[in-house]
């Protein structure tokens, strides 16, 4: 059979790329926040600093990781707190957890705890935390008002949480709707504005928000209030 070379099948392959293109494109928009973070590690090095100084993170201390994918900050942190200091590094999906175990293996650190996180429950001691962080985690949760309490449980009174997440529509628009929705989620995201309602809800109070975090991400700190019995 012979090839069909002619005007209007060049303009269909033509039109047929260019859309797989724009797919593509579409696709790494969507998510370039998970991207970034989970692929450079150059990128987690410069990020583990800049958290860990927001956190306040210093050697001793214990710190725990929320939905820490393939370990990568993990790690990071694990080396922060050094030998004395500890890491609750938690993920819902086995094959993750295997991944940190291998990781922690393969770098020598022996501070780590892996745990095994619910859908709506931390599974993390009881104040067992100086600092909890989550990094593009939060936007997932679904049933938040337990999730949001167990957080606040497993933190020290006086101890730390940082969210790094994005908004609703910031790596992509829908027609009509800004960047920075009213709506909890539209798509991928979470607005600010509902992550203070949720955590200053069980016992939380905003210490600092970050804008620009990286990629139009934002960062929210908060300290734990003393819970009342």
């Amino acid at each position: 059979m012979s090839k069909d070379n002619s005007p209007r099948s060049t303009r269909r392959w033509r039109l047929a790329l260019a859309a797989s293109a724009i797919a593509v494109l579409l696709l790494a928009a969507l998510y370039a926040p998970t991207a970034a973070f989970h692929l450079l590690p150059a990128r987690f090095t410069g990020e583990a600093d800049r958290l860990a100084g927001v956190l306040s993170i210093s050697p001793g201390q214990t710190v725990a990781e929320i939905g820490a994918g393939a370990g990568a900050m993990t790690a990071e942190m694990a080396r922060r707190v050094g030998p004395e200091g500890r890491v609750y590094s938690t993920e819902l999906s086995a094959e993750r957890r295997d991944e940190i175990r291998a990781r922690v293996e393969r770098e020598s650190l022996r501070n780590v705890v892996i745990v095994e996180a619910g859908a709506a429950e931390t599974n993390l001691p009881d104040a067992c935390c100086d600092a909890i962080f989550m990094r593009n985690v939060y936007h997932h949760i679904t049933d938040t008002r337990p999730f949001t309490a167990g957080v606040r449980r497993a933190v020290r009174d006086g101890g730390r949480l940082a969210i790094v997440d994005f908004a609703p529509g910031a790596f992509w628009h829908l027609p009509g709707r800004p960047a920075e929705a009213t709506e909890r989620r539209i798509g991928h995201g979470v607005s600010r504005r509902h992550v203070i309602d949720e955590f200053t809800a069980v016992g939380f109070r905003v210490e600092q928000e970050i804008e620009d975090w990286g990629g139009r991400m934002f960062l929210l700190l908060f300290r734990a209030a003393p819970l009342r019995n």
